[in-house]
């Protein structure tokens, strides 16, 4: 469906890449490691040591882990191209 509404995409995320280009009306996976690091400030802050249970969608768990992991933005572009996100 992405490709045939905006043909143009893939050539932009080619350029920009899959962590820092944004989709039409939509954030980039830098935009939401932004968030996921706010929430996890929280978190850790006004939680510390309770037990948390986090239901979310794949693209924020994997900047989850890129945080908690401390992966750099080349090891989480490389691990989000080869690896599938834990069912």
């Amino acid at each position: 469906e992405a490709t045939s509404t905006f043909p143009w995409l893939q050539d932009y995320f080619d350029t920009y890449g899959s962590l820092f280009g944004r989709p039409p009306g939509g954030e980039s996976m830098a935009d939401v490691a932004k968030r996921a690091y706010l929430f996890l400030s929280m978190l850790f802050r006004d939680r510390a040591g309770a037990r948390v249970l986090v239901v979310t969608h794949g693209g924020t768990l994997r900047m989850f882990r890129m945080l908690l992991e401390r992966w750099t933005w080349e090891e989480a572009e490389d691990r989000f191209s080869t690896e599938a996100i834990p069912q």
